[in-house]
């Protein structure tokens, strides 16, 4: 369920899709950092590229590589999107009603950090 720190997307997949605060001030950091160091056609292709794999998740929550760091129960499930053209990975869990999107990490960080973002 979302708290006030979340927010609901309408999505017309069968389970609800969940944005955590985190996850937003943290693409908006990475938006910021690629629009200035790599310019706006960058950003925006990458954007789309979040916005594209963000949307796919109601649908198909189960399509991207367990996380290795975050331990799944059979209540919920940890996976990660993980992009082939952006040094990026982006962290959500998995239960029986949404998809809460937790964080967007730089794919090179020490992977310790990646046991605190849920």
């Amino acid at each position: 369920m979302a708290d006030r720190e979340s927010i609901m997307v309408p999505t017309d997949g069968p389970i609800k899709l969940i944005i955590t605060r985190r996850f937003i001030d943290n693409l908006t950091k990475v938006l910021r950092y690629s629009l200035e160091n790599f310019g706006g056609k960058v950003m925006l292709e990458f954007l789309g590229e979040i916005n594209k794999e963000l949307l796919k998740l109601p649908f198909f929550p189960d399509a991207n590589p367990f996380n290795t760091f975050l331990e799944s129960t059979d209540q919920k499930t940890y996976r990660n999107i993980i992009f082939k053209k952006y040094p990026y990975i982006i962290l959500y869990g998995i239960d029986y009603k949404s998809v809460t999107v937790f964080n967007i990490i730089h794919s090179k960080r020490n992977p310790k950090y990646r046991k605190d973002l849920s």
